[in-house]
């Protein structure tokens, strides 16, 4: 069971930050009835970032859904799910697993590389 679902059933009310690569950052504050409020910041291109509120949030199971609010006035709906990933070295290798936010998100070109999957790290 993931973080998230814990605090929920717990009743609490607690702030829970995320980061990927790239200086992408999501900060959550989970309620117990699954609603969520939120901020982050997203690069649109290599070295370009914009900051975001999440608006009309929840958290249903794994799945977090709602709104990517920006300053002037536009929107984009978010999804992501909370997902525990494994990284491997090599075939041999038993890998390391953390707890974290898997986000498909809008396409962006850092360093000639199209990245559109963010895998935001549980920040403890």
């Amino acid at each position: 069971m993931n973080e998230t679902v814990l605090l929920r059933q717990a009743g609490m009310n607690r702030q829970l930050t995320y980061e990927a690569d790239l200086g992408l950052v999501i900060h959550l504050q989970v309620g117990a009835d699954g609603q969520v409020s939120g901020d982050g910041v997203e690069q649109i291109a290599d070295g370009v970032a914009r900051r975001f509120q999440l608006s009309d949030s929840r958290v249903q199971g794994a799945l977090l859904t709602g709104t990517k609010l920006y300053g002037g006035g536009s929107t984009q709906r978010f999804e992501g799910v909370f997902i525990n990933r494994t990284s491997y070295e090599s075939p041999n290798d038993k890998g390391f697993t953390e707890f974290g936010l898997g986000v498909i998100g809008s396409p962006i070109a850092i360093s000639g590389v199209t990245v559109d999957k963010f895998f935001y790290r549980h920040a403890r």
